[in-house]
Parts: C-alpha cells; sequence; structure tokens
C-alpha cells in the first residue's frame, strides 16, 4: 500500500513538474514573439478610419457591414445547421421564422433577414445585401440548384449585390450511450 501511494505522488509529481514547464515555455514563448506587424496593421486600419475623407469612410463603413454580414451569417448558420434547419429539400426560410436567442443574428448589416436554405451536405445563408428592397421573398430569391459547387465558408457576392454564405456542416452523430458498469 505505501508503494502504490509513494508512486502516486511520484506520478503526481512529475505532472506537476511538466505543467510548470509547459507554463514556462509558453509564457517565455510569448514575451519573445514579435507581434508588432499585427499591431502595425491594426493601428494602419484604425488610423485609416479615424482620418479617412468621405470616399474612404465609405469604404470603411461598406468593409465593415461585409464583416458583420458574415459574422452573422455564419453564426445563424451554426445555430440553424445545429438545430436541423431548415430540412433538406424544404423551401427556403426566412431568419425571422426560427426561434433565435438574440434578433442581432436574425438581420444581416443593413436590418434585413437572412434566407436559409439546405440540400443533403450545404447550407445557405442569404442576405439581399445593400442595395435591395427592405422585404424579400426567400421562396423567390433562393434556390439550392448548383450550390454544391459553390466554395463554403466565405462570404460570397453576386453580381445583384445579394450576399451567400454556404456551409458544408457535419451531420449530427448519434450519442453514445454506456451502461452502468458495462464495457468501457
Amino acid at each position: 500500500m505505501r508503494k502504490l501511494a509513494l508512486g502516486a505522488l511520484t506520478g503526481l509529481l512529475a505532472a506537476a513538474g511538466l505543467l510548470l514547464g509547459a507554463r514556462y515555455v509558453a509564457q517565455r514563448n510569448m514575451r519573445r514573439a514579435n507581434l508588432s506587424p499585427l499591431a502595425d496593421l491594426v493601428k494602419a486600419r484604425m488610423g485609416a478610419a479615424v482620418s479617412a475623407s468621405g470616399a474612404q469612410s465609405q469604404s470603411i463603413r461598406r468593409e465593415s457591414n461585409l464583416f458583420d454580414t458574415y459574422a452573422r451569417a455564419f453564426r445563424l448558420g451554426l445555430y440553424a445547421a445545429q438545430r436541423g434547419v431548415p430540412q433538406p429539400s424544404s423551401p427556403p426560410i426566412s431568419s425571422r421564422a426560427l426561434p433565435l436567442p438574440s434578433l442581432g443574428v436574425a438581420l444581416d448589416a443593413w436590418g434585413r433577414p437572412f434566407c436559409l436554405a439546405r440540400t443533403a451536405d450545404r447550407l445557405v445563408v442569404y442576405s439581399s445585401g445593400p442595395a435591395a428592397p427592405p422585404a424579400v421573398d426567400c421562396r423567390s430569391v433562393l434556390t439550392t440548384s448548383g450550390i454544391s459547387k459553390l466554395e463554403t465558408g466565405r462570404l460570397i457576392q453576386l453580381r445583384s449585390g445579394a450576399l451567400l454564405l454556404v456551409l458544408a456542416p457535419r451531420a449530427p452523430t448519434p450519442a453514445t450511450h454506456r451502461s452502468p458498469g458495462g464495457p468501457s
């Protein structure tokens, strides 16, 4: 019994030593990392935003709206994929039809609802973009034909100004349950 306790204590001490060593190495590497190019990039964009002329500020605002729309569409797509909505081959639905915890993801950066459609292996989140009318009928603007050929994970801008985000959600895996005392 004493040998077992001594062995366990030795193992714990060794694990603690490894964790402390790994922490020291990680902190040392962070101190040595040269993050100034990244900081310079952020400062340059902030400087451009602060001192922008009219045309530049419109460009910055447009890029900001595109990023906001991408982030919202991505979060909405993940939410919809986890809940299996819409069902494959069902008509496209509006983000307003989903029971969302926050309206912040139901609308794009211009205050319009997203449209969602699903094929067997893709989920499409559609934004009508900045120049569209305020009310959009999802069934008339979004079809799933050709979606499997589009690149996933990127915001695609169509000629009309509309934006598409195509995601390839993984199929949900069935949960595996073990009975107490069963094989592990």
